[in-house]
């Protein structure tokens, strides 16, 4: 028997998209808004990789909003894994630059496509947007959102072995502060904290004689920052 030529193919994309039209409905913003995308083929490789873990973790947040991601976060999350270790292994061998290139090829289509998710699914409310961590496209005028990153990071040794304290500029308008830590041989390999409400952590349990990088982020309304530039220390 035949099949029916006239019969429609839904895609896993559509059919996302289709069940997030509920949620989308509830939260369309009357001057519905765009999410930028053009900083995915802008972004250094570092900055792709702070700019994913970012989105990554804020959507992990917000099923309430984004209950069906397509492509999932476990795929973007082994795109993601991928083009980190890739970045890492960077080296000046001619393989080493193709495999970069391939995984942030196919991460960063699987980022675009997770956007287009996101479009229908807040319904064009920049507050559901920016809590998904991706960008607002930018409009005549500054455009609300989230905050800038915090500056003025600064940490130090503790008395007590194997602690760091860190602490970085008060944010206007930022409610809360999220922390990470990696350490400077594998600096991708970030280890983030819960949110808190002071801007300032106290990291424990370090390994004593290895150096860490840490960063630091502002949580407003509008949603988080990007993270802050990365401040190097030894723990003791």
């Amino acid at each position: 028997m035949s099949s029916n030529s006239n019969t429609p193919v839904v895609s896993p994309l559509a059919s996302a998209i289709a069940e997030a039209l509920p949620s989308a409905a509830a939260g369309t913003s009357v001057n519905p808004v765009k999410l930028a995308t053009t900083w995915l083929a802008r972004d250094t490789d570092v900055q792709l990789v702070n700019d994913t873990s970012r989105i990554l973790s804020m959507m992990a947040g917000n099923t309430a909003i984004y209950p069906s991601p397509f492509p999932t976060l476990a795929v973007i999350t082994t795109q993601f894994t991928a083009f980190a270790a890739a970045v890492n292994g960077l080296d000046r061998s001619k393989a080493s630059t193709v495999r970069r290139d391939q995984t942030r090829t196919t991460l960063v289509q699987g980022l675009k496509d997770l956007a287009l998710y996101v479009q229908h699914a807040s319904g064009g409310d920049p507050d559901r947007i920016l809590a998904a961590g991706f960008p607002l496209q930018r409009k005549r005028g500054p455009a609300p959102g989230a905050p800038q990153a915090p500056k003025e990071l600064r940490v130090r040794q503790s008395p007590v072995s194997g602690r760091l304290l860190a602490r970085c500029k008060a944010v206007p308008n930022a409610k809360s502060y999220q922390w990470r830590i990696a350490t400077v041989a594998a600096p991708t390999a970030w280890t983030t904290f819960d949110i808190v409400t002071v801007a300032r952590f106290t990291f424990d349990a370090l390994a004593a004689g290895t150096q860490y990088v840490v960063q630091a982020r502002a949580i407003t309304r509008g949603g988080a920052s990007n993270w802050s530039d990365s401040v190097a220390m030894y723990a003791n």
